[in-house]
């Protein structure tokens, strides 16, 4: 446990490892204020000689986002200002054959998830994973970018809500999305072959 003062930036760090016959504990590893960000990181790892796995989670919450791009040096396109607060959650089980994805994160006022699988990830790796965004108000979202669709349309039902899966290997992907825009219905479906350089894709969206 300590503290690290780096260029005007205070880092209050708690650490909290384990090793025994090649595993590895992380029972507490938390970042208290790295520049506005708070984070915490807990799990196990083992298998450092043959096949490594593991499960563990990450935390991050971040009053400010620009202090995540400026940490991993990601351009802004919008004031920072307009983000809100930015969290992020995963929990990863698995090994270098199998993982098992839990991610969750809120930006802009969106909520976002993506769940499931990534099978032979040493190989050829095949997805298997569902994702969601949602928001209450798309009006509210677009003004985050700068962007006015008019005083009425706040009091709106103009909810934002996009499901998805994505199935298949890298090469063969299946990808499929629907959901609602301000009340459209949105339906895609799309099939990517690259081996063979071709992409099908059928919209549709109905108002």
């Amino acid at each position: 446990m300590g503290k690290l003062l780096k260029e005007e930036q205070l880092i209050d760090l708690k650490v909290d490892l384990g090793l025994l016959s090649g595993v590895l504990t992380a029972r507490e590893l938390t970042v208290e204020n790295l520049d506005g960000i708070r984070g915490t990181l807990t799990g196990i790892t083992s298998g450092f000689s043959e096949n490594i796995g593991g499960t563990g989670a990450i935390n991050l919450v971040a009053g400010d986002p620009s202090s995540l791009a400026r940490l991993f040096k990601i351009p802004m396109i919008v004031s920072p200002g307009r983000l809100g607060e930015f969290t992020f959650n995963m929990r990863v089980d698995g090994d270098q054959e199998y993982l098992n994805l839990d991610i969750g994160a809120l930006l802009a006022g969106t909520k976002f998830r993506l769940q499931g699988d990534v099978n032979d990830i040493a190989h050829k790796p095949t997805l298997d994973l569902d994702f969601d965004a949602q928001h209450q108000n798309i009006a509210d979202l677009f003004e985050f970018f700068g962007i006015g669709l008019g005083n009425g349309n706040k009091s709106e039902n103009s909810s934002l809500i996009i499901k998805g899966s994505t199935k298949g290997t890298l090469g063969a992907l299946a990808l499929t999305l629907n959901g609602s825009i301000a009340g459209s219905e949105i339906k895609a479906v799309s099939y990517t072959h690259l081996r063979a350089h071709e992409t099908e894709a059928d919209l549709v969206c109905r108002l």
